[in-house]
This record gives C-alpha cells, sequence and structure tokens, in this order.
C-alpha cells in the first residue's frame, strides 16, 4: 500500500525531492551489553506508475558513552499494490475465501486510520 500521509499521497501526482534527507530524529534501542541501535529509513526514489520506491534503511551503532562505533546503510526495492490487485492477485492463483481485516485487528478495514492490512484466504484445492 502507498505510504501513509499527506506528503506520500502528493508523491503520485507531483514529482518529490528526492531523496529525502535522514529524519532528524529516530528511535534508539539499548542492547544487553549497553550499547544501542538507531534504525532510520528514507526515500531514495518512487516511480508511480511502476509503484515502486526504493528506501535505505540506515543501522548506527552506539556505544555506552554515545560514541558512535559502525554504521550500516543499505537500500531496498519495495513494490506497491493496491488493495485490488492483490485480490485479484490471489483469485488468480487460486485462493478463495477472500477477506481483508484492518491493521492486526480481526475487523474491517478501517480507510485513513488502517496503515497496513491482513488478508487471508483458502487455496482451492478443487482446480
Amino acid at each position: 500500500m502507498p505510504g501513509f500521509g499527506k506528503r506520500s499521497w502528493e508523491s503520485w501526482i507531483k514529482q518529490p525531492q528526492l531523496p529525502r534527507p535522514w529524519p532528524e530524529h529516530s528511535d534508539r534501542r539499548t542492547c544487553a551489553d549497553g550499547t544501542e541501535l538507531e534504525l532510520n529509513s528514507r526515500t531514495l526514489e518512487f516511480d508511480p506508475l511502476n509503484q515502486t520506491t526504493i528506501r535505505e534503511i540506515q543501522v548506527r551503532h552506539y556505544a555506552d558513552n554515545a560514541e558512535l562505533i559502525a554504521e550500516e546503510a543499505y537500500p531496498i526495492m519495495i513494490n506497491i499494490y493496491f488493495k485490488a490487485e492483490i485480490e485479484l492477485l490471489l483469485q488468480t492463483a487460486g485462493f478463495v475465501d477472500i477477506a481483508v481485516t484492518g491493521s492486526l485487528e480481526d475487523g474491517p478495514t478501517q480507510p485513513w486510520q488502517d496503515e497496513r492490512i491482513v488478508f487471508t484466504a483458502r487455496k482451492d484445492n478443487q482446480e
């Protein structure tokens, strides 16, 4: 599904300035040894016609005195699918009883609220 938020949807009709900068603030998690890991991501490329985006994932490792001791960054290509496309793919592959629920809850999808949706289906063994 496309990214969540106004800026993300604007990218579908107006070319965004990419690559995006790294976020100024991110979440750090403390490891068992007292060091910290920080995970960041940003958009490098976006192609609305091919429904693809390339994100860059960065991990920073800090010593217990906040000194940066390691840093790695890798790109990841992501294909973007809409709900109807995934349902068609499942049907074409022989799945039946396709259900779509919102987020990780067992309830109906809620547009503008669910960042993720979940598909469940059963393989039709009669083919």
